[in-house]
This record gives C-alpha cells, structure tokens and sequence, in this order.
C-alpha cells in the first residue's frame, strides 16, 4: 500500500520544514525511519506470538536526537507534532480497530510513553495498540507470574486480566481505540508548520 496524500504532506513537511524555535542543523539526526518487511514475518499468524502485526508492509519510526538537555522540549515537539500530523485524520493515532485497513497498531520495542495518554483507556489503549488481542493473554500470564507487578514500568502489562479483558471489549464496542485526536493531550505544533 502507499501512503494516503495526507501522510506523504505530513512527511515532506516536517522533513523539509525548520520549525522557528529551531535551527536547520538541530534536526540533522531526526528523520522518519522506513523498515520494509514480507516474508517470513508475514507467515506467523497474529495470534502466534505476543506481536500482532504480521501484515505489515512497512513500519515506521519516528526519531530524533540531540545532546544539549536545553533543547529537549524543542526536540520532543518536533517529534510529537510530526507524529501528531501523521495521525491527525485518523483519530491521532495509528489505530487498528477503526483503520485497519491502514495501520496494524504500534511496535512494541519502539515504546512510546505518550500514548498512555490516550483516552479514556490510558495504558492500557496503548497496549492494545502494541498487542492487540494478544494483550488479553499477555495479561494472563502476568497475572499468573507477576499479580504484584514487581516487574513493571511506564508501559507494563497490568497484572488484571478482566480490567484488561473489559477494556478490550470497549475498544471493539466502540470501534476505535481513542476517543479524539487530541486525546494525547497538548501536542505544541511549531507554528512554521
């Protein structure tokens, strides 16, 4: 598949455009990472491991680097207003449930904290876009082997399989995995773009 004209827009925008808080060689190693995948990947069904997407054709990665700990906020907008464009038609967000023609949800080990934001499913939308229907299960054996949640982090799978078994019913009920585009809360778009 090809990139629908408004996520081709998105891209050269923000790949072409300094943002005014911003100077040219600040973003010299930010960028939109490509990986095409097939094959082998695509012969597992989704169901087989803990990561669902198993159609895709290509994933994407957002980065951007930096050293100087002054330019974070700068930095950091950039990437989430790049992000934030990308998504922007279809609900803030590469959600599977109500475009799943287009996207398979987020690669876990390209973990983003910001999407625990997202409303009114918090980390546990954010899982669902990382897992999809896997994440039931995931929840299972945490449960199982972890009820006290020793092991956890910002994006931990939440030792509760029924919370997490609900949430994923609401999900599919309402077909959709966030109820808004701005439901990442404030995304600080510099104002060139």
């Amino acid at each position: 598949k090809i990139f629908p004209r408004d996520q081709k827009e998105a891209i050269w925008t923000w790949l072409t455009t300094t943002p005014n808080d911003m100077d040219a060689s600040e973003l010299k190693c930010s960028l939109l990472q490509c990986d095409v995948l097939g094959g082998a990947i695509n012969d597992r069904a989704s169901t087989d491991t803990a990561i669902w997407q198993r159609q895709y054709y290509m994933k994407l990665q957002y980065q951007t680097y930096w050293r100087d700990i002054e330019r974070d906020d700068a930095h950091l907008s950039w990437i989430r207003g790049f992000y934030s464009s990308m998504y922007r038609n279809y609900g803030g967000i590469p959600d599977p449930v109500k475009h799943n023609d287009l996207f398979q949800g987020c690669y876990y080990n390209y973990p983003d904290v910001d999407l625990n934001a997202l409303q009114p499913y918090g980390t546990v939308g954010a899982l669902f876009l990382y897992f999809l229907d896997n994440i039931v299960k995931l929840a299972e054996v945490k449960e199982k082997f972890d009820p006290t949640n020793c092991f956890s982090h910002a994006q931990s799978i939440p030792p509760n399989a029924q919370h997490v078994r609900d949430i994923v019913a609401q999900i599919k009920a309402k077909g959709r995995v966030s109820e808004s585009p701005s439901s990442l809360g404030q995304i600080r778009i510099p104002s060139r773009l």
